[in-house]
């Protein structure tokens, strides 16, 4: 019998579709858990339609009802798998050895450079195989010349710690030339230290439930007092109708409709915890979002409950979450319930910034997308899948691209 089974347990109810799946994990508890469990069912992408979290400080119980997005491939065994892995041990002295192996591996990053003819959907293509292939890309830069050769160079780490195996590298570029054609050039390579010695791409990237939060409520609230609410940069009214059309491809990677979220408090239900109530339009990541909010200013999640009401035109969700603060106590300063608010609506409603500019003489559009990192130095999952599908949708092609993970 696998050992995972009891920890994590994927399964089909006989009334559910069939992309449907049921979603139980138990485990010993740990602050930012929620966040992890929940970014690899994004990673994944899959939306959820129901979710229940109960924790009594020392083990929690998670059950959630998951579904496939349009065009994601079942993969349920992988799924298991990852989430197994992100669940701590159960005694002491295995969970001590848990921590040690989860700790960040000085594994050397490797450079996958292709060569190949443009084609619309190209880069959207590579994202997509590289995710199938277990590795994690943490730096692009792609570059189309006018005759329409494609020059691509991806930084990344393999999740199997294979590479520089043969087999593997062999593997991965088997992979890309599956989906770009058996006449496109790909090799694998140690990247240069001079590419990556310098700049953000350096940010140690380890797990929610290891990492310590930036700040907690408190200090935040010190600081608070005298600092400006943030204000998303609106597009110009005078933008051209192509950068419209490219604005509303990109946003519309995660949401179908501008989100107006309703967010209440409540230290009236529980003596010990504050109590977080939530309404608002349903999208993929919603829950991620707002667990990986909370936990960078240090709240424990006690209890959560989702639920998705797919009636009429468009799915709503209800969310009621209860949180206390890192001395184990409910918020009672009502400067810090406001901040707390802020915080989970700006999460809900914003969870990437896009700016757009005309460039090279209104020839071209540069769009900018900037996702939050979590505390654990990781960026939002599937943002260059998200975004290259939705350019891709809208018929409008990528000539040059640079990604990078960093702080800021």
């Amino acid at each position: 019998m696998d050992p995972d089974e009891d920890i994590v347990s994927i399964r089909r109810l006989p009334e559910d579709d069939l992309n449907v799946r049921e979603v139980r994990i138990s485990c010993p508890d740990a602050t930012g858990l929620g966040v992890d469990l929940t970014r690899v069912l994004l990673d994944f992408g899959l939306r959820i339609l129901q979710g229940d979290i109960s924790t009594d400080g020392k083990w929690c119980f998670m059950v959630f009802r998951v579904q496939l997005s349009s065009g994601v491939p079942p993969r349920w065994q992988l799924l298991r798998a990852r989430l197994g892995s992100m669940c701590p041990n159960g005694t002491a002295a295995l969970d001590a050895l848990w921590r040690w192996r989860s700790l960040p591996k000085e594994h050397p990053p490797f450079l996958l450079q292709v060569a190949s003819y443009d084609r619309q959907g190209m880069l959207h293509s590579l994202t997509h195989v590289l995710w199938e292939s277990d590795a994690t890309v943490f730096k692009a830069h792609i570059t189309t010349s006018p005759s329409g050769d494609v020059a691509d160079m991806f930084w990344l780490y393999d999740n199997r710690n294979e590479l520089p195996e043969h087999h593997r590298a062999l593997e991965i570029c088997d992979r890309v030339k599956g989906v770009l054609g058996p006449d496109t050039e790909c090799s694998i390579s140690l990247a240069p230290l001079d590419s990556i010695a310098e700049g953000p791409s350096l940010v140690r990237r380890k797990a929610c439930k290891d990492a310590v939060s930036f700040s907690n409520l408190r200090s935040i609230m010190t600081r608070r007092r005298t600092a400006e609410r943030p204000v998303p940069v609106p597009i110009p009214a005078e933008v051209s109708p192509r950068l419209a059309g490219a604005a509303a491809a990109a946003r519309d990677a995660w949401s179908d409709r501008p989100s107006a979220v309703t967010v209440s408090v409540d230290n009236e239900t529980s003596p010990s915890y504050t109590m977080l109530s939530l309404e608002c339009a349903d999208r993929k990541g919603l829950l991620y979002d707002i667990l990986r909010a909370l936990k960078g200013v240090d709240l424990r999640v006690a209890y959560g409950r989702l639920e998705v009401d797919e009636d009429g035109a468009g799915a709503g969700v209800t969310i009621d979450i209860f949180i206390q603060d890192n001395d184990l106590c409910r918020i009672n300063d009502p400067d810090a319930l406001e901040e707390v608010k802020r915080r989970v609506e700006l999460a809900v409603t914003l969870p990437v910034r896009i700016t757009l500019r005309d460039v090279f003489d209104a020839c071209c559009t540069e769009l900018v997308v900037t996702a939050p990192l979590d505390t654990g130095g990781r960026g939002r999952p599937r943002v260059t899948f998200d975004v290259t599908q939705a350019l891709s949708v809208a018929g409008l092609g990528v000539f040059m691209a640079d990604g990078e993970y960093g702080p800021g």
